[in-house]
This record gives C-alpha cells, sequence and structure tokens, in this order.
C-alpha cells in the first residue's frame, strides 16, 4: 500500500544571500509556552509558506518568520532561513550565529561536528558550528560523513572519491558509483572507465575485480547477490568466488534461516538454501520472506495469496487477493473482493489460522501501532484510525493521515 504523503516533509530549500538579518527571531506570545527540551517542537508551515516552530498543542512558540526550517539538533539549535540568509538559532527563538555571506544553502544534518552546506561559487564543501568552512567548497556533490568518518564526494568530471574529515582524498575519484562501506570494510563501486561493478576496500584498491553488471552489499552470512553480463544472478564470496552460479532471474535476501526466495528461467518462485538448492521448488508466482512464526506469503497461479510453511504446504489456503506478512501482534493485512466493486478489493486483518478478527471493510488500511491504532480509509476515501475490534476510534474525516509519533500526534490533511 502506498500513501500520498504530501506537504508533511520538512526540506531545507536552496537559497541565496543576497542581504544580512535584520531583526532577531521573537518568542511566541505566552512564557508559560517556552518548553526548554527542544524535541517538544516541530517546524510548521503556515499557508503564507513561512515557517515557525510550535509545541504538542499546536501553540506557536518560535513564530512563523522563516522561509525554511529544519528539526532542532542535538543541542537544541537548529538551520532556519530569514529574507535571504541561513542562520542558527535556539530553542528560544534567538540568533546563535550571524550569517556567513559565503553560505546559500545548508544541505545537511551535524556529522561529526561538521554541517554540509553550499557555497555562493555553487560547490559543495563543509562547514562547523560557526558557519566557517572546515573543509573548502570544490565539490559539484558532496555526501554526509558516515560512521567512519568517511564522506563521498563527487568532482566536476562526475567522478566519485572519498574524502576523511581533513578534507584529505583517501580515496581518488576514479568511479561512478561508490556505495557505503560495509561492515566487512567493503564497499560496491562502478569503474569510472568502465561500466560494470566490483568491490574496494576504504584505501580504493579493488578487492574484487569490477567484473560484474550489478552487485549488492554483502549479507551477514558473507555472501553478495551479484548479476553477470547475461543478466543472471548468483552469489559469490567475500573474495570474489561463485558459491552459487548465476543460474537464477532474482534471489532475494537471506534471513536467519539462511533461506531466500529465488526467482527461476521460468519466472516461478521458490525458495533456495545458501548453496542455491532448492529446498522448495518453484511452484509459486511470488513469495515473500519467511517471518518468526515459520510462514511466507505466497501467490499462486490463480493470483490469490495465501500463507505457506518451510514445507512449501498450504498452511493458509489462498484465498486472498493480498495479503502483507504477519505483524508482532499475530495479525496480517488480508484482501477480499469487493462485491460493490468489478475491479476493487477491501481490506482487513487475519489471524494464522486465516480467520477475520477485522473483517474486510476497508478501501486501505495500515498496520497497528503500538497504541492499539491503525490508520484506515472508507468508501468515501476518506482517512480515520480503528482499534482491533476495528471500530472507528478517530472518524474518517481526513484526505490523509499519518501513523501517530512517540509524543501522540499524528500529522493528518484535511480538505483543503
Amino acid at each position: 500500500m502506498q500513501k500520498k504523503y504530501k506537504l508533511y516533509v520538512y526540506i531545507f530549500v536552496g537559497i541565496a544571500i543576497l542581504s544580512i538579518l535584520a531583526s532577531k527571531p521573537t518568542m511566541g506570545q505566552s512564557t508559560k509556552q517556552q518548553l526548554t527540551k527542544c524535541q517538544k517542537l516541530y517546524p510548521q508551515k503556515t499557508d503564507n509558506d513561512l515557517w515557525g516552530f510550535i509545541n504538542k498543542e499546536g501553540n506557536w512558540i518560535i513564530k512563523p518568520i522563516f522561509r525554511a526550517a529544519n528539526p532542532f539538533l542535538h543541542d537544541c539549535t537548529t538551520w532556519v532561513q530569514i529574507g535571504n540568509a541561513v542562520i542558527l538559532i535556539n530553542y528560544k527563538g534567538e540568533i546563535i550565529l550571524e550569517p556567513n555571506p559565503d553560505i546559500i544553502k545548508i544541505t545537511g544534518r551535524l556529522k561529526i561536528g561538521f554541517f554540509p552546506a553550499m557555497s555562493t561559487n555553487g560547490k559543495y564543501g563543509f562547514i562547523d558550528d560557526k558557519a566557517q568552512w572546515i573543509i573548502k567548497p570544490i565539490f559539484v556533490m558532496i555526501q554526509d560523513f558516515s560512521d567512519n568518518e568517511l564522506a563521498r564526494v563527487i568532482d566536476e568530471k562526475e567522478r566519485v572519491g572519498v574524502i576523511d574529515r581533513n578534507g584529505k582524498l583517501v580515496i581518488p575519484p576514479n568511479f561512478s558509483v561508490i556505495d557505503s562501506f560495509d561492515y566487512n570494510g567493503l564497499a560496491a563501486a562502478v569503474a569510472y572507465d568502465k561500466n560494470k561493478w566490483g568491490f574496494i576496500n576504504i584505501e580504493g584498491e579493488w578487492v574484487i575485480p569490477p567484473n560484474f553488471s550489478y552487485i549488492d552489499s554483502f549479507d551477514d552470512n558473507g555472501l553478495a547477490r551479484v548479476q553477470d553480463e547475461n543478466g543472471l544472478i548468483g552469489l559469490i564470496d567475500m573474495e570474489g568466488k561463485w558459491i552459487v552460479s548465476p543460474s537464477f532471474r532474482y534471489i532475494s535476501s537471506f534471513k536467519q534461516n539462511r533461506l531466500a526466495p529465488a526467482l527461476d528461467l521460468t519466472d516461478k518462485w521458490g525458495v533456495i538454501n545458501m548453496e542455491g538448492e532448492w529446498v522448495i521448488p518453484p511452484n509459486f508466482s511470488a513469495i515473500d520472506s519467511f517471518g518468526d512464526n515459520g510462514l511466507a506469503a505466497a501467490e499462486d497461479d490463480n493470483k490469490k495469496w495465501g500463507f505457506i510453511n518451510m514445507e512449501g504446504e498450504w498452511v493458509i489456503p489462498p484465498n486472498y487477493f493480498g495479503t502483507s506478512s504477519f505483524f508482532d501482534n499475530g495479525l496480517a493485512r488480508a484482501a477480499a473482493a469487493d462485491d460493490n466493486k468489478k475491479w476493487g478489493f477491501k481490506w482487513g486483518f487475519i489471524n494464522m489460522e486465516g480467520e477475520w478478527v477485522i473483517p474486510p471493510n476497508f478501501s486501505d488500511i495500515d498496520s497497528f501501532g503500538d497504541n492499539g491504532l491503525a490508520a484506515a480509509e472508507d468508501d468515501n476515501e476518506k482517512w480515520g484510525f480503528i482499534n482491533m475490534e476495528g471500530e472507528w476510534v478517530i472518524p474518517p474525516n481526513f484526505s490523509d493521515i499519518h501513523s501517530f509519533e512517540d509524543n501522540g500526534l499524528a500529522l493528518a490533511q484535511d480538505d483543503n
């Protein structure tokens, strides 16, 4: 299920510094509303496209005077845009740092004491919390530092390299793509002069030469899924040796049971072990991964879904037009035919015996949260929340709705 998420993503837009800040942001009217914990303040946009910060009751704590705003950082400061300047404020709305006229965009969050930023020359570098350049803006694009204190950068020739926290190139820009480094110290990469994938170490040396059409990161089992020149998928180890020859159209990730759904050359799904042997023969139109309960959702030739065990036997017969995996509460979403629509479905929840716990009365439905509520959509394309008895706790009066967050609030959208 895909819901339309609009208007809720807090972004930092591109900006150009043309003037210096003339006045400081002000606080909300009541000092009682001033919160000492910035985690209880949330960026909010007004109808005139200005941003401020509200508390969980919806009261303005920092008035909406900003062109852009970010959530607060761990030190209770945040970057905001006022006029054409980027400034750093605290949770009271007080200016902590006056703008640096050479900075026109803050592109990320604080990592190892640095912020990714864009200069007036159109290039990217890193600044400190005093808005001073720690790594000069000489790159076409940069990414945040990872836990290994390395950051990927792109030069003017669109070549990818890696720098350390001092801005030193520890991996020269000789690649078209470098993925994140994995637990084994390897990263999938594409050679700049050769459209092939391999694995490099943190010195930029090829540990596994670029001989593959595509590769995934290594799983915890020490194997990586790779694609050969014929478009077939197999498994290699950390030395680049074929453990499972490329003889599948697709292989899913291996789970804790060391099994993975796989697609054979006839477009049928089954389940293989780490030696590439069929544990469950490829007799299904689709298979999901097995859950902790030992069941996997599967689709038969009639496009109906049910659940199988690790022997490939139907435990819950394929009587549904769609299912999810089982959630921790022992329920799974399932779809039945909508008698009022020729091609429509209605969603509800079933238990591990395949019985309807919540009848399929909803056009769409989400999983249950920790509060025992699930977002659901009625026949009029309106969203609300139901309990585990399928009763409306919050009536369906919203055009769109999100799950509740830890603060007890849920983002919702009205008809406007």
